[in-house]
């Protein structure tokens, strides 16, 4: 029923994306709470997990993978993981939205777009041209992904909210987006 373990650092935040959050004890307490696509075993290693879900080399020049989240991925609120989530990560690490506070943008910098049609559990990750990465298992991993329909609940941005105001470029909502990624 329960699982307790120490951590030898304080926990600020649950997002261990932002400075703060990567320079506390959160990525170590929160790897198996905020799952993602993969996570670090005990020798440092890369691990897939696959019970979150699968993904799929489709293109090589440029890099293209399929994403696709596993049916049973779902928050402790219950509501599902989604390619939200996804666009939310995408977003606050690339360095294309100077309004996030991201402790890294390795990887997610070298991403040309991720096609998402809100509310769905598959996704199309493209990068630019000549910026493949030999380590994509890394990226929207455990940790890496926040639950973007808390933003879109505490903004009142509506289902997908996040997701569609990235894609329209909308620059005000985006950094509202980020001052809530960057606090909540």
């Amino acid at each position: 029923d329960e699982i307790a373990y120490a951590v030898d650092g304080t926990l600020t935040t649950y997002n261990t994306n932002t400075v703060a959050g990567a320079a506390s004890a959160g990525p170590q307490a929160f790897a198996r709470a905020l799952t993602g696509f993969a996570y670090h075993g005990p020798e440092g290693q890369v691990i897939g997990d696959r019970d979150f879900g699968t993904i799929a080399v489709v293109g090589r020049a440029p890099l293209v993978l399929d994403y696709q989240i596993s049916d049973s991925a779902v928050y402790s609120d219950g509501k599902p993981v989604t390619c939200d989530d996804m666009m939310l990560a995408w977003a606050a690490q690339s360095g294309q939205y100077p309004a996030f506070d991201a402790a890294s943008r390795a990887g997610y910098s070298d991403i040309a777009v991720v096609d998402c049609t809100p509310g769905q559990k598959r996704a199309r990750v493209t990068f630019v041209r000549d910026r493949d990465i030999n380590d994509y298992g890394q990226l929207f991993a455990a940790t890496s992904m926040l639950p973007a329909h808390v933003l879109d609940d505490t903004l009142g941005l509506g289902d997908g909210g996040v997701t569609k105001a990235l894609q329209s470029a909308d620059g005000p909502t985006i950094d509202k987006i980020a001052e809530a990624w960057n606090t909540t």
